[in-house]
């Protein structure tokens, strides 16, 4: 019986690597992760991911959700009945 050796590709290695980053990104930044997005310049997450690689500033998700429960949470304490859920 042969033994097959398992050579590492740095191709597959780095796709990987990328991977794991964009997953970081996703739950750091507070967006949806999706493996197919990875490399997809059509994929709103994916730009936001690559503007934060060159150093720009990217929106974080987990605050702008936190001002729109706030903002709803204050309007329901007032008895407001018109404000949106389904923003």
């Amino acid at each position: 019986m042969v033994k097959q050796e398992v050579k590492s590709n740095s191709r597959v290695i780095r796709i990987f690597e990328d991977l794991d980053e964009y997953r970081n990104f996703c739950r750091e930044y507070g967006y949806r992760f999706d493996e197919k997005d990875l490399y997809s310049s059509k994929s709103y997450v994916y730009r936001q991911f690559q503007k934060l690689l060159s150093g720009k500033p990217v929106k974080n998700q987990w605050e702008i959700d936190l001002a729109r429960f706030k903002e709803i949470e204050a309007s329901k304490l007032a008895g407001d009945k018109s404000y949106n859920r389904n923003r």
